[in-house]
Formats: structure tokens, C-alpha cells, sequence
């Protein structure tokens, strides 16, 4: 959660003084039912003290977990609408301060919903399928930084 990268994390990313630090936090928030502004102050804070460092940030937000399929109707939609506005609260975040933001729901969202193999068999955590999705979206947040264009 963003509590437990605020308050455990952070302190060991200020220090090693990266050239790019991604924040992948926000799912558990969600899902754990943290309020939005508990997430948004938690956020806010995180990115505002790497960005302090010079680092570049990148956020990956929060996709589409109604695509869960233990999460059953209707938590599904819950969950989903949820999502929806934490992604965009981390939005709103990494555009104050100049970070990057991975489009999950664009780049991830009908992939989840559609493709078989994307779940693990307890019907809640990705597959390898999944992460490599995930990971194919964070490169194109990363790549017009990895090439001297962000």
C-alpha cells in the first residue's frame, strides 16, 4: 500500500539516489479500501520527495481489477469504479510534478478482460502472461525516458 511504501520504502529510495525510480503502488489500496484521500496524501508524498531527488518517476497507477475474476458481481463493478478514480488521483499526481504516468487502463485494461491465461489459479493474481503485459506498459511510460526524450 502507499502507507507501507511511505513509511517503510521511501527512506531506502531517497537514499540510493536513482536515475529512475518507478512507483508501482495503488491495487492494494484499492482493494484493502484505503480512502482515496488517505491514498492521495500517501501518493502526493511519495512522488513529491523522489522528484526532490532528481530522479525521474514514473507511476503505473492502477488498471482495471474488475478484471479480477474472484472479485464477483457486484464487487467487481465496485472495485472497478474504485480503480478508476485512484488511477486517476495517481494521474493528477505524476502530471503535478512531472513524472511519468503509465496508461494502464489504456494500454492494459481489454487485455485483462479478454485474454485467457492472464490469471494465476486462484483466480486473483496475474500469470506470467499477466505481468509481462504489465511490463509491456510500463516500458512505454519508460521508453521517452530511456531515450533522452522525457
Amino acid at each position: 500500500t502507499t502507507h507501507d511504501v511511505r513509511s517503510d520504502q521511501l527512506a531506502g529510495a531517497l537514499e540510493r539516489k536513482s536515475d529512475i525510480t518507478f512507483v508501482s503502488v495503488g491495487a492494494n489500496d484499492v482493494l484493502k479500501g484505503m480512502s482515496i484521500k488517505a491514498f492521495e496524501t500517501n501518493l502526493d508524498f511519495i512522488v513529491s520527495r523522489l522528484v526532490e531527488t532528481g530522479t525521474s518517476v514514473v507511476v503505473s497507477g492502477v488498471g482495471d481489477l474488475g478484471t479480477i475474476p474472484r472479485l464477483l458481481t457486484p464487487l467487481d463493478r465496485l472495485i472497478r469504479r474504485r480503480g478508476r478514480r485512484f488511477d486517476e488521483v495517481a494521474r493528477q499526481i505524476a502530471e503535478r510534478y512531472g513524472a511519468v504516468k503509465v496508461d494502464m487502463w489504456g494500454i492494459t485494461a481489454e487485455k485483462f478482460a479478454t485474454l485467457p491465461g492472464i490469471f494465476s489459479p486462484d483466480h486473483f493474481h496475474p500469470t506470467r502472461l499477466g505481468h509481462s503485459i504489465w511490463a509491456d506498459a510500463a516500458d512505454t511510460a519508460l521508453a521517452p525516458i530511456l531515450n533522452g526524450s522525457a
